[in-house]
């Protein structure tokens, strides 16, 4: 898995420990993400981009994002598709490898 991709990944369980919610906007995702890539002193990409690699990880089965519409406007809600731990073990892994 791509060091981005693990960090979008990383934003997403971060925000749902910090909000306690099950589902999550894809605007607070990219908001933790740039807290996570700074923590690792990486190169952030633009939110159109982590737009991208969320739409790779529905692909997978990791999470499921779906359209909400609100007052305002769309936004993309974002939900993981397995449990919350397991997803926090294979980031553990992958980052000791």
């Amino acid at each position: 898995m791509p060091p981005q991709a693990r960090y979008v990944l990383t934003a997403l369980c971060n925000s749902i420990k910090k909000l306690h919610a099950v589902d999550v906007a894809a605007s607070t995702i990219y908001e933790e993400y740039l807290n996570v890539v700074k923590s690792y002193g990486a190169k952030d990409l633009t939110d159109r981009r982590i737009a991208d690699y969320i739409w790779e990880l529905d692909n997978t089965g990791l999470k499921i994002s779906r359209i909400s519409s609100k007052r305002y406007g769309k936004e993309r809600v974002v939900r993981l598709g397995v449990p919350i731990n397991i997803i926090t073990r294979i980031l553990e892994r992958l980052e000791n490898s």
